[in-house]
């Protein structure tokens, strides 16, 4: 790009932050024109009120961020700088101030591996306002909502609400509450393997807003706990460990859903054996185009890569499925390779 825009400076920065241990380097223009409305999405609503600062190294102020998902509900991701929004009779209604700026923000989701439930990123741009609170809550707005990509799953029951209580330069203080259920207990039908990667989800995705990593103290109704959804958090809570916690291999680009026209590049992180990426186009069940990448490295954290141009020109045009995978020495004796997938659409 030749003219110079303050968002793509942001979007380095987050690519290339320290909260990840990575530094992938998407194409920009691919996360900058990405859509604000996405049908089928439930409503979010979220109030950011910003306090002034007790010391220099203390930031205070309340976010609230309430996930309602009502069926064939459409709604904006970011909610209106200056217009309450409500999904109907079940969704709260909050009145916003004025958001600041936007920024690409990491978002992290749950998705199955063969390792069990293990996080992946997302790129999403969202508005915030200045200040560690004003820049948690719409992160963790839209880690209470879906992903765009329909293989993460959403394991926060609805109607959960999030209050981001402030974050100081040791913490930062998240009080979860919902009216239908105790969010101290383990929902039915919901692993202790789920929940510790729910409980994760927050604290990773509240570190990659502040890019900083700040252990999260959780409350439930504001109040001291010593769990979350049958997780422990009788203290601050860390992130877990990146091999134990993230999968194995993940997409940052393209994003889910894109155009492609002539070729695109793919990229993301990994850890994969002798740091080789298999990569496939699908049409259906069909491989209709495969290669492999090289990550800048293997083993003790997630790596880079990126492939070579990848041509779709001899493609019909239609919908296909991108998918990036770990390597597999064990001939499919292990548990098999952890995949990333990514819906790509080719036109010309």
């Amino acid at each position: 790009m030749n003219d110079h825009d303050p968002y793509d400076d942001d979007l380095r920065t987050l690519l290339h932050d320290a909260v990840s241990d990575v530094h992938p380097d998407p194409a920009l223009h691919r996360i900058r024109s990405r859509t604000a409305t996405r049908p089928g999405h439930g409503s979010r609503t979220w109030l950011v009120g910003l306090a002034a600062a007790a010391t220099a190294a203390a930031i205070a102020g309340v976010v609230v961020v309430t996930t309602q998902r009502g069926p064939g509900s459409d709604s904006d991701p970011v909610a209106s700088p200056t217009t309450s929004t409500s999904a109907g009779p079940s969704a709260s209604t909050t009145a916003t101030t004025n958001p600041s700026t936007e920024r690409a923000m990491g978002i992290y989701y749950v998705g199955d591996t063969p390792q069990g439930p293990r996080l992946y990123r997302e790129f999403h741009r969202l508005r915030v306002a200045d200040g560690a609170a004003g820049t948690v809550g719409p992160a963790i707005a839209q880690a209470l909502d879906r992903a765009d990509d329909s293989d993460y799953r959403d394991l926060w029951p609805d109607g959960t609400q999030a209050s981001v209580l402030g974050a100081t330069g040791s913490e930062v203080t998240l009080s979860l509450s919902n009216a239908a259920l105790d969010l101290r207990d383990r929902p039915a039908g919901t692993s202790a393997a789920e929940a510790e990667a729910a409980v994760q989800q927050l604290v990773y995705t509240a570190q990659a807003a502040l890019q900083q990593r700040l252990p999260v103290r959780f409350l439930v109704g504001g109040q001291p706990t010593d769990s979350l959804l049958g997780v422990d958090v009788s203290g601050p809570v860390t992130n877990g460990p990146a091999l134990e916690t993230l999968a194995l291999v993940s997409i940052s680009e393209p994003p889910e859903g894109v155009e492609v026209t002539g070729s695109f590049r793919a990229s993301g992180v990994a850890s994969s054996f002798e740091a080789t990426v298999p990569w496939e186009i699908r049409k259906g069940d069909k491989v209709v185009k495969r290669g492999f990448s090289t990550a800048s490295g293997w083993m003790d954290k997630l790596y880079p890569w990126q492939t070579d141009p990848i041509s779709v020109t001899d493609l019909p045009e239609g919908t296909y499925t991108f998918v990036a995978s770990t390597d597999d020495p064990s001939d499919g004796e292990g548990a098999g390779p952890t995949s990333d997938t990514r819906t790509i659409v080719v036109r010309h």
